[in-house]
């Protein structure tokens, strides 16, 4: 009939208008089939340009078959426009997406329409309510922080921000040792968010040292001695946001078991990292005062190992100068459900990320934790100056390639070579045994010594290049990482090549959980870091220095030139006071040149150093793979073949007859034909044009409708958060840091497992990732971290078992089915190449002209 459905908001000034949530895209239509099926036209869409004042006028409409909704299964459905009865043209084109509701559907409208449907992921995390001003400063003087206990004399601290509710008289006022040793205790409560599927992080925020104070001046005025920072933590990973408890005026504060400090995040890809950030909370309407923040790299940390990792706190990691605000510990694990599905996951491009906030002091938590101090991605004079003095620090590279080259042709000594030597008489070792063989470590130049090889290889059979050259690149990674596992301090080490294989093969890495005590190799680490800043100390004066002379010399010609009557100069010079401000219209986009540049000279770097060792595996491994293959193709042949065929093919006499019969009805053609061979061609070039264009219509739709919808549940201040790291400087783990073997303190009783599966003292916190068409849901991970089947996802008794666990569960069919190819394709490729290889290398050395000159 003529009844009215639905009626969408107008979007002004447009011709291609893109309705979402926000502007009423969305609506319920209740109704039988019977009803439906009897609309035998359809249901019509009129479309109309809004007129405030005065009468809507008809656009065009457009009728859909009932078949056509009830079947629609929300694909998208284009018509075309067709002119309102009495009208004569119409243009444009329509389109819709229909679906039969769910009960999820139904609910989000209902929801919709009261306006209730945001949702916000910071409602566990709002700090508790403070004093304001003068009245924060009077707080701050009447409550003691300290006091001498009455009993034995010992000085003790108030518990901030609140004791234990379990054993509030016991824990309201503690000795430092006392509160030192119950950081480290199991945290009491759990806050689970993110929405992968990868794996699961945990982390503690532990404690902060040496932070700076922020509430120095309150209300513009210097404050009193007694008041301090108060200080919280938030971290960001992938499409989440938390943050801890505050704790009052205190500069060096301790996050104990009870308190907000707990945080379980569900992986969505290998690489991203955890953006910790320490603030002063400030209550109201004013921003938190930012203290300093840290990168946290997840990507080389062992499984089931617990890390306690200390950080150093800076203003930003893209910027020159920054200033050290502090340290922060926090205590973190990885726990990976499929190691081969993480490494394969890292092959595609990482997701854009992005998290929404409802208040725009929640932005700036987001942003700062993210980016740092500086935003980057707005016009700056010294944005622009840091990119170039990066730029100009790569000469840094030609030190590293200097000394590589160096150590290769002059035959240095760099690899350590363990070599068996007989015990007289034998060693008695702690436990009894005697030892009679011990290993000698020497260094030997295996890499010179290699070189040596392959050039006497490839000067008698220059075939063989192809293969030698992919074969560079991947000795050059594993030379690389090779200098990464060098380092002193194993927390600075990287995944192997090996491990990584292993991963790829049988599933899992047989790596067991490591151990790394604190400040170890201390003394060694401390004299490979000092030689290293030492050398690229002298190489930054050298080219400061060669600077500094080129300088000279062109000032020197400058002054020549002024002396012969050059004028030009002067203009030149008058033009430095003008603002900057006004060029931002032409060096705005050198600007953004420039950052795109370092962007892709970070990322390289961090493959090459196997910061993302995932990558730098995946190079690695497929340089080796062509290498071999090029090994065996007959280079030769192929290149006479090739040139065989493009001079047969391109100068040939029957060129002449493609001339006769092509080329020459070109020139020959007249007018008209001309015209209808370009008008052809035209239609052509259209129709490709057109479908380009409609695909990016549709990804522009979809990523509005996106936008809009995470802006409706979640807020609408907006953080991209970086997947790949970009930063200029890594920030890593202090020599303090150490690690473990995780030990599972729940291993009791399957039904109390059962419970901490299904998320025992742990409070779900949604990730903000969605998915689906019309109406995309969040991303939610299953009930429990039990497997289907089990009732708990681990069936070990007791501790001792919990290592074991990781090489003694069993697989699901898929993973067993992926065994089972990996071991034939291993199988296949050893038994087709290893064997020419071993062939061709023994009738080389038969024959005697494997060194033959």
């Amino acid at each position: 009939g003529d009844k009215e459905l639905h009626r969408t908001k107008h979007i002004p000034n447009t011709l291609d208008p893109i309705w979402s949530v926000n502007t009423g895209s969305l609506f319920i239509l209740t109704t039988t089939c019977e009803e439906l099926f009897k609309c035998y036209e359809g249901i019509e869409f009129q479309l109309k340009d809004y007129d405030k004042y005065g009468k809507n006028e008809n656009l065009g409409r457009v009728m859909v078959p009932p078949k056509t909704l009830y079947d629609g299964g929300s694909v998208r459905l284009e018509f075309d426009i067709q002119p309102m009865p009495g009208k004569k043209k119409a243009k444009g084109k329509l389109a819709i997406r229909a679906r039969h509701a769910t009960p999820t559907d139904l609910e989000f409208m209902f929801e919709l329409e009261r306006k209730d449907g945001q949702i916000d992921v910071l409602k566990y995390m709002k700090p508790p309510s403070q004093p304001k001003g003068l009245d924060k400063r009077l707080s701050s003087i009447l409550s003691r922080n300290t006091r001498i206990d009455a009993v034995d004399h010992h000085k003790k601290y108030r518990v901030r921000p609140y004791p234990d509710p379990r054993r509030k008289i016991d824990t309201q006022w503690m000795t430092e040792q006392a509160i030192e040793s119950e950081i480290t205790n199991k945290s009491q409560q759990w806050f689970e968010a993110g929405s992968g599927h990868l794996g699961r992080v945990y982390l503690e925020i532990l404690a902060c040292d040496g932070l700076p104070n922020k509430d120095i001046m309150v209300a513009g005025k210097v404050s009193t001695m007694m008041n301090k920072t108060d200080a919280f933590v938030t971290a960001v990973y992938e499409d989440c946001i938390v943050m801890s408890d505050v704790i009052d005026d205190c500069l060096s504060p301790r996050w104990l078991p009870w308190t907000r400090r707990a945080f379980v995040f569900h992986m969505q890809h290998p690489s991203s990292p955890i953006y910790l950030a320490a603030f002063d909370f400030d209550p109201g309407f004013d921003h938190h005062d930012p203290i300093g923040r840290v990168t946290v790299d997840l990507l080389n940390l062992t499984p089931n190992t617990e890390y306690v990792m200390y950080y150093k706190l800076y203003s930003s990691s893209r910027v020159t100068k920054r200033n050290e605000d502090g340290t922060v510990v926090i205590r973190l694990r990885v726990e990976l459900e499929d190691e081969r599905q993480v490494l394969l996951s890292s092959l595609g491009i990482p997701p854009d990320t992005y998290i929404n906030c409802k208040r725009k002091k929640d932005f700036y938590l987001a942003k700062y934790a993210c980016e740092g101090k500086y935003d980057i991605h707005s016009y700056s004079y010294k944005t622009m100056s840091t990119y170039l003095e990066e730029l100009s620090d790569w000469q840094i590279v030609w030190f590293f390639v200097k000394e590589a080259l160096a150590n290769l042709f002059l035959w240095r000594s760099h690899v350590s070579w363990p070599i068996p030597i007989p015990c007289f008489p034998p060693v008695e070792q702690e436990n009894g045994t005697k030892r009679y063989i011990r290993l000698v470590s020497f260094l030997f130049p295996f890499h010179s010594y290699l070189a040596f090889i392959v050039g006497l290889i490839l000067v008698e059979r220059p075939s063989l290049y192809p293969s030698f050259f992919m074969g560079c690149i991947a000795w050059t990674m594993l030379a690389v990482m090779q200098y990464r596992m060098a380092i002193p301090s194993a927390l600075h080490h990287c995944k192997s090549f090996q491990q990584i294989l292993l991963i790829l093969i049988f599933g899992h890495s047989f790596a067991r959980p490591c151990t790394i005590n604190s400040c170890e190799n201390e003394d060694e680490y401390n004299e490979f870091y000092n030689d290293l800043s030492s050398k690229i100390d002298a190489v930054r004066k050298d080219a400061e220095y060669r600077a500094e002379e080129k300088l000279r010399l062109q000032e020197e010609y400058e002054q020549n030139m002024e002396e012969i009557g050059d004028q030009t100069l002067d203009i030149t010079t008058q033009k430095k006071t003008i603002s900057f401000d006004p060029m931002k219209s032409t060096l705005y986009p050198y600007q953004v040149r420039l950052a795109w540049i370092c962007d892709i000279l970070r990322i390289s770097k961090n493959i090459i150093i196997w910061e993302e060792c995932y990558y730098s595996f995946m190079i690695t491994l497929g340089s080796l793979v062509l290498s071999i293959l090029f090994l065996f193709l007959p280079w030769p042949w192929i290149l006479k073949w090739t040139a065989r065929l493009l001079v047969w093919v391109s100068l040939g006499p029957w060129m002449k007859l493609a001339d006769v019969f092509y080329f020459s009805k070109l020139v020959n053609l007249t007018y008209e034909e001309r015209r209808e061979r370009e008008e052809s061609a035209r239609k052509a070039r259209k129709l490709v044009t057109n479908e380009k264009a409609r695909q990016a219509r549709i990804q522009r739709e979809d990523v509005i409708k996106l936008k809009e919808m995470k802006k409706y549940k979640f807020g609408k201040y907006i953080v991209k958060v970086p997947v790949v790291r970009v930063d200029r400087y890594r920030d890593l783990p202090l020599l303090q840091s150490y690690c473990k073997p995780y030990e599972d303190e729940t291993c009791g009783t399957i039904g109390s497992r059962a419970m901490q599966d299904a998320g025992k003292d742990r409070v779900r916190i949604l990730g903000q990732s969605l998915v689906g068409d019309m109406i995309p849901k969040p991303l939610t991970p299953p009930a429990t971290e039990a497997p289907l089947g089990q009732p708990t996802a681990r069936p070990w008794a007791s501790k001792d078992e919990v290592n074991e666990s990781t090489f003694l569960s069993s697989d699901s069919n898929i993973a067993a089915y992926a065994k089972v190819l990996a071991s034939v394709v291993v199988a296949g490729i050893i038994t087709w190449l290893g064997v020419p290889l071993m062939v061709f290398t023994v009738q080389l050395v038969v024959r005697g002209d494997f060194l033959s000159f």
